[in-house]
């Protein structure tokens, strides 16, 4: 499936006037400090705004939101333009195509997740359902943090535990392998008496160094009563590691803090969700967690974190490949405060961390930061009750991820985005205020005007939700020459191909 470009009805002298009157609205207010490129194209419209939700509520999110029609006609007059500049102009960005990859109805393979790309770039791991959906078709939410930044609740349900993961060749689309995924409910119940669960679908997954496994992880809170009749709340996990192979898997768990049930809401009393590290050699899981800490996230903000070889966590400076950081998978939402002029944009990130021997990984690594774009954002100060840990106030790593700033709040609606593996460049994605498309925007990291767009169209079947109710994260291949998203409701995987990392 390949995209074409609209090509708008004007003479050329035309649509070079119209874009030099967009370029100069769109840069009204702009931090001319900040950088002396021309604004970002953005797309013709908004993608549906994006916030933080429970992961434990299972319930999917989906409106569309509303832009000013001046904002709309800007955009996509100039978003049409830099689709159809000549290149003899060396104006606006180059077209990227789409392929797609389609989970086949006949082999029983529904609602694929976030894609995991193989260490060599040869495959594509993705979780699916072999039971088709009930609930009108809606598919389950995986439960990745990231993902679950959509609005308005649907409700799904399965007749039965259903989840496979699906091995698929990258370049043929040739599905090769399917391993199911055990059941979590008995290993997160396991020595819990009267152990009481909600339905615990997997968050996410990712191939380990040596290419070799795949690794599922799900968590779940717990309650559970003692002998006594005391009721207790503890944070479970389990990871599932099944060879890529289907040759085996081993099912381990880790638990976080045990705490009683009670109303007292002191901050002292409250802790952030566990995070969760295994070593993989002798299966023993671990976790830590922050003091006086509340929400979804499991370790306070850095640009990047490494996992050395002896299983230590640190917190990095700036991003570097083989790093993991919040910018590589993520996503910016925005949140407006009636008191101030301009809003707040929040980065929200999860991610895995791998030791590079393979020995140590940690799956969920969960962060958030509001972003300093002098005259474009404000810090929102202490937004917790007094002495919980605040997202910290940063700048964003370079030009571009600014630019998607500006993007975000430009449209007023929230981005996908991600970084690619050597930080040359970074890739966005939104959805358009038609609701059936989305744009995948690419940048060079040093630049705020887009290198390459694309605008891919979702297809319009019976048990579509359309862009905003369909698309997951957008992830780059190990190698940075793809970049991949699944069309969740549709069945499908999407793949583009980068343009170069010398721009």
């Amino acid at each position: 499936m390949t995209d074409s470009a609209p090509q708008p009805n004007l003479s050329d002298d035309a649509q070079r006037q119209r874009r030099l009157e967009a370029l100069r609205d769109l840069a009204h207010g702009a931090d001319a400090s900040q950088t002396s490129a021309p604004p970002a194209a953005v797309a013709t419209g908004v993608m549906v705004a994006l916030k933080p939700m429970p992961r434990r509520g299972r319930r999917i999110a989906l409106v569309g939101a509303v832009a000013a029609l001046a904002l709309i006609g800007v955009v996509g007059l100039f978003a049409r333009g830099a689709l159809t500049a000549r290149s003899s102009d060396h104006i606006g960005p180059s077209t990227l195509r789409s392929r797609v990859i389609t989970l086949p109805a006949s082999a029983s393979l529904y609602c694929p997740s976030t894609p995991a790309w193989s260490p060599d770039g040869k495959y594509i791991a993705v979780m699916a359902q072999t039971l088709e959906p009930g609930d009108q078709g809606h598919c389950p939410f995986y439960g990745d943090i990231v993902s679950a930044n959509l609005l308005q609740e649907y409700s799904f349900s399965f007749p039965g535990w259903s989840t496979v993961v699906v091995v698929i060749d990258a370049s043929t689309g040739a599905i090769l392998r399917r391993i199911l995924v055990p059941d979590p409910d008995p290993a997160l119940c396991a020595d819990a008496s009267h152990c009481s669960i909600g339905l615990a679908m997997p968050t996410s997954l990712s191939w380990s160094p040596d290419g070799a496994s795949i690794a599922v992880y799900t968590d779940q809170d717990i309650d559970y009563y003692t002998s006594s009749g005391q009721e207790f709340n503890q944070h479970r996990a389990v990871l599932d590691i099944m060879r890529a192979d289907g040759s085996g898997l081993r099912t381990l768990v880790a638990r976080g803090r045990d705490q009683a049930t009670t109303n007292d809401i002191k901050t002292a009393n409250l802790y952030s969700p566990p995070l969760f590290e295994w070593d993989l050699s002798d299966g023993a899981g671990s976790f830590t967690d922050m003091r006086e800490a509340a929400g979804e996230f499991t370790v306070s903000y850095a640009p990047a974190y490494q996992l050395s070889a002896d299983g230590k966590i640190s917190a990095l400076t700036a991003h570097t490949p083989n790093t993991a950081s919040p910018w590589r998978h993520g996503a910016l939402q925005l949140d407006s405060n009636v008191h101030n002029p301009d809003p707040n944009v929040q980065l929200v990130g999860s991610q895995w961390a791998w030791s590079s021997d393979g020995r140590y990984v940690i799956p969920n690594l969960v962060t958030d930061a509001y972003l300093n774009v002098p005259q474009v954002t404000y810090n929102p100060g202490a937004v917790m009750m007094q002495g919980m840990y605040q997202p910290p106030f940063v700048a964003p790593p370079n030009v571009a991820a600014s630019a998607a700033v500006r993007d975000v709040v430009w449209a007023r609606a929230g981005i996908y985005l991600a970084l690619d593996p050597y930080g040359k460049r970074l890739a966005s994605f939104a959805c358009q205020q038609d609701g059936d498309t989305g744009l995948l925007t690419v940048r060079a990291s040093g630049a705020a005007q887009p290198v390459a767009i694309s605008v891919y169209s979702f297809p319009l079947v019976g048990t579509s939700l359309a862009c905003p109710g369909d698309v997951t994260p957008i992830v780059w291949s190990p190698d940075g020459s793809r970049i991949a998203m699944s069309d969740i409701q549709d069945g499908q995987i999407v793949m583009w191909q980068a343009p170069s990392a010398q721009v």
